[in-house]
């Protein structure tokens, strides 16, 4: 087999060093994104409004915002019956409802995402283990 050139060798010794560290940032994506996104769903709570799903992850918070203008109009509706205040009231949890399960959702895909990356990036580390046993092997 052919020496290596000086730019090879390096680039193989960079790699083995840096393994340790793939690993580290692997498993914190993965272990952070399941956190996460079990978090997501132990905190759903079918009947919150939007202020209740704040949360340290602002942007993802904020989503609730943009049922606004829906809750504006449905709190400008005046009930004259029993019947029409159970009907907006329903509308109402059924917002909440929806608001919830949207960010909710949001929430769990960013987590499982996260965790994906994770385990792609620790699966990355042990083919590229793999792979430089073999050359260390070949290099013998």
């Amino acid at each position: 087999m052919a020496e290596l050139s000086t730019k090879q060798a390096r680039l193989l010794r960079r790699l083995s060093l840096t393994q340790r560290g793939s690993v580290a940032v692997g498993l914190l994506l993965a272990v952070l994104g399941a956190l996460y996104a079990g978090w997501a769903v132990v905190r759903f709570d079918p009947e919150a409004t939007a202020a209740e799903h704040a949360s340290f992850d602002t942007p993802i918070s904020q989503l609730a915002t943009l049922y606004a203008p829906f809750f504006r109009v449905v709190d400008q509706v005046r009930p004259r019956t029993d019947v029409e205040i159970a009907l907006v009231g329903s509308l109402r949890d059924s917002m909440n409802f929806s608001l919830g399960v949207y960010v909710t959702l949001v929430r769990v895909f960013l987590g499982v995402l996260t965790l994906v990356m994770g385990l792609v990036m620790l699966t990355v580390v042990v083919e590229r283990q793999r792979l430089l046993r073999i050359i260390d092997a070949l290099r013998e």
